[in-house]
């Protein structure tokens, strides 16, 4: 069973893959406020985890997303996969 961590300031980062729960945390949403913007494309949708029943959300993928909705330069942005970036571009 997965442990439910919606407390992060104990922890030296925050970890790369978020539940739902963590995902909203981190951008300072509600969950559901969170998934209704994964449902209208703001936010990328999860991940599946193989073999099991999780879905969790790629941080620096969430990163991404904050820095352009923030205006910050798209190469003040680390480079990550832009394949994946440009399926979830605002």
């Amino acid at each position: 069973m997965v442990a439910k961590v919606t407390d992060m300031s104990s922890l030296p980062d925050w970890p790369r893959k978020l539940s739902a729960q963590q995902a909203a945390v981190y951008v300072g949403l509600t969950e559901p406020t969170f998934l209704k913007l994964v449902k209208t494309g703001v936010y990328p949708e999860g991940q599946a985890v193989p073999e099991t029943r999780r879905i969790v959300w790629d941080k620096k993928l969430i990163d991404r997303v904050e820095d352009a909705r923030s205006g910050l330069a798209a190469s003040a942005a680390p480079n990550y996969d832009d394949e994946e970036w440009e399926k979830w571009q605002p």
